[in-house]
């Protein structure tokens, strides 16, 4: 589990996921855990037509 222990905090890190337990928001892993993504807002391109 050291392992995995570690790629989660590497994850965790980056802001890909975030951790949770029972509702709460977690800022390190500690006990139990919930893993979730974290979900970036995408950038909206326009596109305009060519006239």
């Amino acid at each position: 589990m050291p392992a995995v222990h570690a790629a989660v905090d590497q994850l965790v890190d980056e802001g890909l996921v975030r951790l949770s337990w029972k509702g709460r928001k977690l800022v390190t892993r500690a006990g139990p855990y919930r893993i979730g993504r974290c979900v970036r807002r995408r950038r909206q391109h326009h596109v305009t037509e060519a006239r």
